[in-house]
């Protein structure tokens, strides 16, 4: 008898009600503090974290009712949240700092100082991913924490010191969050204090008395919300010096632990100031071989994937236009950067071809995520211009929303689209304003620049007439340009040498002039920056591109290696827009990765020139409008972007082994319920069906077993407890017997798949 007394519950310690009220008040805890933290800071909720706060305060519910062996759901968890937030540090270090900016601005907005800026490198949709995944993995660990303090210690003090932190520096600042969440977070903490006393009696009795405390506490708090309406409130001295010193750290915390994630090489990033590139870690390049994009294309050869492109060169860095410039552009001019107003569209829009565009599908498997990777001469998907699951941010790049991957592109090849213009008004006249805007914007060149390379134009000079680039089969008024760009192209090739292991500039140098007059040695990045700022000094309009240079050698599916990555120029021609053009000579894609030299990507030692195309039959105006509307059409039939999981494939695997694991002590449970029930009969056939799943792993029944079993479903006798306890006799020493003569993968099975013992 007190052997019987000593063994261990095997079920849940909980009760069904306590567990049901338990979970109720987790709910309340996690999204109570969630939707007031997203409406103190005025951060928009999104279905990530909700679905990440229900799912996590369901499940830790659960772990922490658990009478034993509670550790291993939780660790199964902490490995998993730790894979997660290894593989995803750079996003969710970018999350922190938007979540950051969000309070920080909040807080600002009281005290009349300058709001904090987002970096401008990541659209705003972009920064709400990186924002959502954040406050996600914050959520799981809110719950996990809440877990404790609800279900196991069902102590109101330290709940309340959980879900209220988040909230206190908008509460001191008078920010006060939406009044519903407070009210459902004041009645979890009401309940939590009033049931506090009933822990100690019944399971059962304690849940249903929680369950009507519950609403109780609703009601009261809303009337004591009526009765004691908000006071003003002033801040004092003390909370704006706090303000202050939050910013400060802030912005070390930006500059010192949040790199950026941008394409084409990792920068610091801090408030207000946008991402570029670094030139001064421009050391010598290393690759994995990693695939970063998966490209399905109709049409081999080569294509260019530009992510993004800088406009300002200053102190060995390049860098964006500076936001202040974009908006008073587009205020001035009306200009909202989609459909005719877009550069991205201009080439198609001035000229649109007759032909069907080329199709292709970009998936980014690896690479920097803060830009979709797209063709140059884009052809718009859709009447306005829009790119699904994509928005452009300014003339800079195009940024993924929804977590979305995999986008559809149709696009012609730069060179077809260089022909007579025949353009609409409405996009003559955007390209014209825009015009404007490239020659103030696109044209710079560091003080003293023509200068510090004399001694490189005194060894190109005269080389400049002994290439004469063909460029008779493109309209007149873009040949001085583009014969331009070919000859600085060829003279950086004479000049200079593909080196892939170029060591860095050594400090206090000129990344452009120590690479043109020095080591005359480099790569696409080398390149690419001399080129812009000596078509620049030319007067031609130039930036500077990232991306990936691609090189199918026929139609279908190609994975795209890291070593593909690549820098090339873009110039302006008038009433066109912008064009790309390949100065480096060597290697588009810097280090070929190993396999077939077939599959290497090599360029051509001196600029490749196009071939005249046969000449076209003017059309009139009808045809022209009905060909270039029927090549939007057969853009836009986009197949559907596969949707990007992220991190949930990583936290799938927990969740399935918590269930694995919290099914097992519930089924038991259930199972022992049976065979111990007042009913003798119905726990003896209860205990035979479970000695008949045992025979499926070798188990073995008595006679005495199978006649009581037959006596019990045939028989009206009701048999005794002696009787019974024969049955569970041997049910105990069949389970045991074969769980010890299994091996350790299979006992798993028996134990946690098949739940017999």
């Amino acid at each position: 008898m007190s052997r019987n007394k000593k063994q261990p519950a095997s079920g849940l310690p909980n009760g069904p009600a306590l567990v049901v009220t338990d979970m109720l008040l987790m709910l309340a805890a996690i999204l109570g503090t969630f939707y007031a933290f997203c409406g103190a800071y005025s951060i928009v909720p999104a279905r990530g974290p909700l679905v990440s706060c229900i799912v996590a305060a369901m499940m830790f519910t659960v772990v922490f009712s658990m009478p034993r062996y509670r550790w291993i759901p939780l660790g199964l968890f902490t490995v998993g949240f730790a894979i997660a937030a290894w593989r995803l540090w750079p996003q969710l270090r970018q999350g922190a700092y938007a979540v950051y900016t969000d309070i920080a601005n909040v807080l600002a907005q009281w005290f009349s100082v300058e709001l904090l800026e987002l970096p401008a490198a990541l659209s705003a949709a972009e920064w709400q991913s990186v924002r959502s995944l954040f406050l996600s993995m914050s959520a799981a660990v809110l719950a996990l924490a809440l877990g404790w303090t609800v279900v196991r210690l069902h102590s109101a003090l330290l709940t309340l010191v959980l879900t209220l932190s988040p909230l206190l520096p908008a509460l001191l600042f008078d920010a006060v969050p939406p009044w519903p969440a407070l009210l459902v977070l004041a009645a979890c903490w009401l309940t939590l204090l009033f049931t506090t006393l009933l822990r100690s009696r019944s399971k059962n009795e304690a849940g249903r008395f929680t369950a009507m405390v519950l609403p109780v506490c609703v009601l009261l708090v809303v009337l004591l919300s009526a009765i004691f309406p908000q006071d003003e409130y002033s801040h004092p001295q003390w909370a704006f010096n706090a303000y202050l010193r939050l910013t400060e750290l802030g912005a070390r915390f930006a500059d010192g632990i949040l790199p950026g994630n941008w394409p084409s090489g990792g920068t610091g990033m801090s408030a207000g100031v946008s991402a570029g590139i670094n030139l001064n870690e421009a050391g010598p390049l290393q690759y994995t071989g990693q695939t970063v994009l998966r490209i399905s294309t109709e049409v081999p050869g080569r294509v260019y994937l530009r992510g993004f492109s800088a406009a300002v060169y200053e102190q060995n860095q390049w860098r964006q236009i500076d936001s202040q410039d974009y908006h008073a552009f587009a205020d001035a001019n009306g200009t909202d950067w989609s459909g005719a107003s877009q550069p991205a569209y201009f080439p198609f829009f001035t000229n649109p071809l007759y032909i069907t565009p080329h199709r292709i599908e970009v998936e980014n498997i690896a690479a920097p995520s803060g830009s979709v990777y797209y063709p140059s001469q884009l052809v718009p998907s859709s009447r306005d211009g829009s790119v699904e699951n994509a928005v452009f941010s300014e003339d800079i790049c195009l940024t993924p929303q929804n977590d979305v991957r995999v986008h559809t592109f149709y696009y012609y090849q730069p060179d077809d689209l260089l022909r007579d213009s025949d353009y609409t008004q409405e996009t003559w006249q955007a390209e014209r304003l825009y015009r404007d805007f490239v020659e103030q914007q696109y044209l710079g060149v560091p003080e003293g620049f023509e200068e510090s390379i004399a001694d490189w134009w005194h060894d190109a000079e005269p080389l400049w007439d002994d290439y004469s680039p063909n460029v008779n089969a493109f309209p007149e008024q873009y040949r001085d340009r583009l014969s331009t760009a070919w000859k600085i192209a060829y003279l950086l090739d004479q000049t200079a040498q593909y080196d892939a292991d170029a060591a860095a500039v050594p400090p206090g140098e000129d990344f452009v002039s120590y690479f043109l007059t020095q080591s005359r040695r480099g790569y696409c990045m080398h390149f690419a920056s001399a080129a812009t700022l000596l078509l620049r000094s030319m007067g031609i309009p130039a930036r500077y591109v990232s991306g990936y240079a691609v090189t199918a050698s026929q139609s279908g599916e190609v994975d795209v290696p890291d070593a593909a990555a690549h820098a090339w120029v873009e110039i302006y021609l008038d009433g066109y827009g912008w064009h790309p053009v390949e100065v480096t000579p060597a290697v588009a894609a810097d280090v070929p990765v190993p396999g077939d030299a077939s599959d290497e990507m090599v360029e051509p030692d001196t600029p490749a020139e196009p071939e005249a195309d046969e000449t076209q039959q003017p059309l009139n105006e009808t045809e022209q409008d009905a060909q270039a509307e029927d090549a939007v059409d057969s853009a836009e039939q986009i197949d559907q972007d596969a949707v990007h999981t992220g991190w949930w494939w990583l936290m799938l695997l927990p969740a399935v082994a918590i269930c694995v694991l919290v099914r097992r002590p519930i089924v038991l449970w259930t199972r022992r319920r049976r065979i111990c029930g007042a009913d003798t009969n119905q726990a003896v056939l209860a205990a035979y069906g479970w000695l008949q799943n045992l025979q499926k792993w070798g188990g073995h029944t008595t006679d005495a077993v199978e006649e009581l079993a037959r006596k019990a479903r045939f028989s009206n006798h009701t048999l005794t407890d002696a009787e019974r306890n024969v049955v569970l006799a041997q049910l105990r020493q069949e389970a045991q017997r074969i769980d010890q003569s299994l091996t350790f993968w299979k006992r798993l099975v028996y134990r946690y798949i098949f739940v017999l013992r």
